[in-house]
């Protein structure tokens, strides 16, 4: 009985529906995204299909997602694939860094518009980067850098797995970080990256919060650990 009254209490999401203006904006940004990697890394024509795909991704998948405001979700996760698409263009494993930004960007989004992490995305966002790395290395042969991003990804997830411990932070959070793995081969570099910009951008993010609006409420840290990473990728080995 109690079962069915939270079924019947529970508000029907509707099937979110892409305006056109959506598909065109999607559209720029992947071609926008896809000119600047292939710019600057001087890779060949498929390059600019996964940085394009990358893009295209995150729209769909935050449009299948997002229960709120799902055109500005899906805009705002495009655009964070976009910017890791060119970010990570110098290093060799930016295909997985682009796809990754497809997943980090719809998890941030969602957190920030509806408090919560798909366990999905940040799930599949790891294997996704954890499998890629793995190609990346049995082409090149650099499992050194294998190792350090795992090493140092296990890390990051280790200290958050503490905060959430002492309950500072929700479970979602230690997902969402384990997920962006495809920029630990940085090392130190990522580890200072993920639990220092997070920190800072939090604690300023806070105090606009209380200037602006005269009071103080909680915020969702899934977006402030995506920047972490954003930062992180500045350090990639190429």
């Amino acid at each position: 009985m109690g079962e069915s009254t939270r079924v019947l209490g529970r508000k029907p999401v509707q099937a979110a529906v892409a305006p056109p203006w959506l598909l065109v904006a999607t559209c720029l940004l992947g071609m926008v995204a896809a000119a600047l990697v292939a710019e600057a890394a001087f890779t060949p024509l498929w390059s600019a299909f996964v940085a394009a795909g990358a893009v295209g991704i995150a729209a769909v998948v935050a449009l299948r997602i997002a229960h709120r405001a799902t055109p500005v979700a899906a805009v705002a996760a495009s655009s964070v694939a976009a910017l890791a698409a060119v970010l990570g263009s110098h290093g060799h494993a930016w295909p997985v860094v682009a796809l990754a930004g497809a997943g980090l960007g719809v998890a941030a989004v969602v957190d920030l518009l509806e408090r919560r992490i798909p366990t999905a995305v940040a799930h599949g966002t790891t294997v996704v980067s954890l499998l890629g790395l793995v190609a990346l290395a049995l082409h090149s042969g650099r499992w050194g850098e294998l190792g350090v991003a795992v090493g140092a990804t296990a890390l990051v997830v280790v200290v958050y797995a503490g905060l959430w411990f002492v309950r500072a932070m929700g479970f979602g959070d230690v997902r969402l970080a384990a997920a962006t793995v495809s920029a630990g081969s940085a090392g130190t570099a990522y580890v200072g990256a993920m639990l220092f910009v997070p920190a800072v951008t939090l604690g300023v993010a806070g105090l606009l919060q209380l200037l602006v609006l005269r009071r103080t409420t909680s915020l969702p840290f899934g977006p402030f650990l995506v920047a972490g990473w954003l930062v992180a990728l500045g350090s990639v080995p190429p």
